[in-house]
């Protein structure tokens, strides 16, 4: 949606490894910007030759590979381990979210997080130094250097979700709740899961 209010797609390939979810997606969004919007079987198919790739998975390991880059595209991701860190590598231009290479996480004793018990992809942070790179704020109010030309591959790395949004609404919602007598009490453990989904 936002690249389609920014920008003049013409047109959008969608992958999703569920079939049923590629098609009911295409079919929604063709319908939504009144563009074609065609549902792919493979990430191959989804990528090539586009000037625009967008990853948004809640996978841990990389679904978008540094073989896969063409001059002059643009990446985006939601969540830092989609892309591979060779991929990174090769982006001309890189602008992240925030600074932080790794979230904050409060949990209860003892747990160990699928994050960092496993690694995955999240490994991005050891070998690119988030420290030095532009965030979107700082492209936003001219203070980083954006593309400079059609060839360069540029990526924004989602490498951190805040979650203000999320604490500021469930904090709406839990007092209001509360307030009108709504709402059962949920047991903790049902929440600290030590697996990803």
């Amino acid at each position: 949606m936002a690249a389609c209010a920014v920008r003049d797609i013409k047109s959008i390939r969608c992958f999703s490894p569920t079939k049923a979810n590629r098609e009911a997606f295409s079919s929604q969004m063709s319908t939504m910007f009144d563009i074609d919007v065609k549902p792919v079987d493979q990430p191959e198919d989804a990528i090539e030759g586009v000037d625009i790739a967008v990853c948004a998975s809640n996978s841990l390991d990389a679904i978008f590979f540094e073989r896969w880059l063409e001059e002059g595209v643009h990446l985006s991701s939601i969540k830092q381990p989609e892309i591979e860190v060779k991929a990174l590598q090769r982006a001309d231009r890189i602008v992240l979210h925030a600074h932080e290479a790794s979230p904050v996480h409060v949990t209860t004793r003892d747990l160990a997080l699928a994050r960092k018990a496993n690694e995955h992809a999240w490994a991005a942070a050891q070998a690119i130094d988030f420290g030095k790179l532009p965030t979107l704020p700082e492209l936003i109010v001219g203070r980083a250097q954006g593309r400079r030309n059609d060839r360069e591959i540029t990526c924004f790395m989602n490498n951190i979700g805040l979650g203000y949004q999320f604490a500021a609404a469930g904090s709406v919602v839990y007092r209001k709740a509360k307030g009108s007598g709504l709402g059962h009490e949920l047991p903790t453990e049902w929440f600290t899961e030590d697996v990803h989904p």
